[in-house]
């Protein structure tokens, strides 16, 4: 078996090209590792509404493998299924306008289809009546409070080996680097649920942007620390930042109305900043009633359904 394959491996995915309400945003996440028999595999991760998935098995003769996960069986139902392959590094030649980036074919990549079938209703009654009053008609409801209608996405997987950072050293993760010592590097990390128009009515998601300073920990240490630039913004925590193996998680606050948010991701090789890191992930939170995107001046009310948006961390154009 080739030696890239014996590599602790990283990959995300979007949910695809655009901006809809129907379906989750957010980055779903995972890592590849080799299995304990020589030839096989081991994949792990995460999909951008929360949802856990799990599969095994060998690899074929040119690097392939599959990816095959029944999901929401208390739901509806659904399936994660997709054909990978895991290569070596294929440079590929930047753009003269783009010469101080060069793109990197990513160690892992291929499609992947990805299906939550609606989950069932049940009916609810009105919980008012009043003598002589005409009774309100009884509905259908569902308690799945994440994109219950169901959805199919197709995406694309990209990512390649991780490597942690030496003792006393800073993770590669794009963006400038720090002045002084320790080893630091200063980039962003982008939260996001969609920004658009429709029909020229502004509308509005969540999207803000919360500087970070990555900083070796200390001259003989492998862990390395996240200091945000402004800890008050929406009172952002990141309490996971795990450069052992790429995992971040935490958490931020919106008012009004007041709901909290958890999010987490991983760190993949960035095809764009040689040798560096970009970290994709998910964010879910409750809806606010029109799908969480309202005209400006509309009151503000939560609803009991959630949405899962995308969370990034490496350079942005607009901090």
């Amino acid at each position: 078996m080739p030696s890239y394959l014996n590599a602790y491996q990283t990959f995300a995915f979007s949910s695809g090209k655009g901006i809809s309400p129907t379906y989750p945003m957010g980055s779903s996440f995972g890592t590849l590792k080799r299995g304990t028999a020589n030839g096989t595999y081991l994949i792990s991760g995460t999909l951008a509404d929360g949802q856990k998935f799990t599969t095994s098995g060998f690899f074929s003769s040119e690097g392939k493998l599959l990816i095959y996960q029944y999901l929401y069986a208390a739901l509806g139902g659904g399936v994660l299924t997709g054909e990978l392959y895991a290569g070596a590094d294929v440079v590929i030649d930047p753009p003269t306008s783009q010469a101080d980036v060069s793109e990197i074919e990513p160690n892992v990549r291929g499609p992947l289809y990805w299906v939550k079938r609606p989950s069932p209703r049940r009916v609810v009654q009105p919980t008012t009546w009043k003598r002589f009053a005409p009774r309100s008609a009884a509905t259908a409801a569902s308690a799945d409070t994440l994109y219950p209608d169901g959805f199919a996405i197709y995406s694309f997987v990209e990512g390649g080996a991780y490597v942690p950072p030496a003792a006393g050293e800073v993770l590669n993760v794009a963006g400038s680097p720090g002045a002084g010592s320790p080893p630091s590097i200063n980039t962003d990390i982008r939260f996001d649920s969609g920004f658009f128009q429709f029909a020229a009515v502004p509308l509005r998601g969540i999207s803000f942007i919360q500087g970070l300073n990555i900083a070796s920990s200390s001259p003989t240490a492998r862990t390395n620390t996240v200091t945000l630039r402004d800890p008050k913004r929406n009172s952002v925590r990141i309490t996971q930042f795990d450069v052992s193996t790429g995992l971040f998680k935490g958490t931020f606050v919106l008012t009004p109305p007041l709901r909290m948010a958890t999010f987490e991701g991983i760190l993949v090789k960035s095809i764009y900043y040689r040798g560096g890191y970009q970290g994709y992930g998910y964010f879910l939170i409750r809806d606010l009633e029109g799908n969480n995107v309202v005209l400006e001046d509309a009151p503000l009310r939560l609803s009991n359904q959630r949405i899962s948006g995308r969370v990034y961390i490496g350079p942005t154009d607009d901090n």
